[in-house]
């Protein structure tokens, strides 16, 4: 059936959204100002191009020191990627999981440094069963 007011219409168009970017010496001024884990956190967040809950997310088994990379999974749009590890993180990196190894073993000595399980895998590996 043709319909006399349907050649007169118009699609909607969709809203062009350009992303922001910092300049470099933006980026620069901002990172000079940070010390420690937080340096270490904005460095990861540019040098790597994660997204602020991506780089939260990341745990031990995320960052490979050798080759420089950082697998992140469930990424925006779930999808999963490999992004590259900055060079000048990576010492400092190395520093931080020495670190948290440290407090690890402390913790397991203390009788409290068991892993966080998510949802029922708790119920199912209770703490101390993982031998």
């Amino acid at each position: 059936m043709k319909l006399p007011w349907f050649d007169v219409s118009v699609r909607a168009k969709r809203i062009v959204r350009l992303p922001v970017v910092s300049s470099r010496e933006a980026v620069l001024q901002l990172l000079v100002q940070l010390q420690g884990n937080h340096w270490l956190m904005a460095t990861v967040l540019y040098g790597a191009g994660l997204r602020l809950v991506e780089c939260l997310r990341l745990s031990v088994k995320n960052v490979d020191l050798t080759d420089q990379q950082i697998p992140v999974g469930d990424g925006k749009g779930r999808k999963d990627c490999v992004s590259m590890l900055p060079e000048s993180a990576v010492q400092l990196l190395q520093a931080q999981l020495g670190h948290a190894k440290r407090l690890h073993e402390l913790g397991l000595r203390k009788g409290v440094g068991e892993p966080h399980l998510p949802h029922a895998l708790s119920r199912k590996y209770p703490p101390g069963g993982f031998a």
